[in-house]
């Protein structure tokens, strides 16, 4: 691992390429660019968090549910094939190794961001933006292109998904905020 490290503890974990194996002991050490589930010199797991496409607090799949009560289920691709692991450890490390991920995940990510503002009293259109996000205490964070951007989760009054063009590129979905 060449980054700097986020999370480091003992967790139980099963690989979901092996559903019905039982659950293994390991070190998990989370850093900025992977994750690394180690449960021997010979036997670990390394997942870059680039490959990452799903993760889930507590919705362990049902062929393991007998294993684990409550878990971070993290889904992820590797040589086009997309796999599982399942991660358990005590619920408030489970809980802050949630956070840790998505906050580690979320970090830098790019986004494309169009925020009517008001300007004497008037809504104006502005045109959108690429900005890099980041999760802070305050909330979200978005800075780029001179424009900085913080949303405050308390200030969201909803969101959804729709389809569409956003400067100038197609969009599978998109999520649109609504704020205060």
């Amino acid at each position: 691992m060449t980054s700097s490290v986020v999370a480091d503890f003992l967790a139980h974990f099963v690989d979901g390429a092996d559903p019905d194996a039982d659950p293994r002991q390991g070190r998990v050490v989370l850093g900025e660019d992977q994750l690394v589930i180690v449960a021997s010199t010979d036997d670990r797991i390394t997942i870059d968090l680039e490959s990452v496409f799903d993760v889930a607090l507590g919705e362990v799949p049902e062929a393991l549910r007998p294993h684990f009560d409550g878990a971070v289920v993290l889904g992820y691709e590797r040589d086009d094939e997309r796999r599982t692991v399942v991660v358990e450890s005590k619920s408030d490390v489970a809980d802050r190794f949630a956070d840790a991920l998505f906050k580690t995940i979320l970090n830098g990510t790019e986004a494309t961001v169009k925020h009517p503002d008001r300007e004497d009293g008037r809504v104006r259109d502005p045109d959108p933006f690429r900005a890099p996000l980041y999760v802070t205490e305050d909330g979200m964070a978005l800075r780029g292109d001179g424009e900085r951007l913080t949303i405050d989760p308390g200030d969201v009054v909803g969101f959804g998904r729709t389809t569409g063009t956003i400067a100038g590129s197609d969009t599978a979905s998109e999520t649109p905020f609504q704020s205060r």
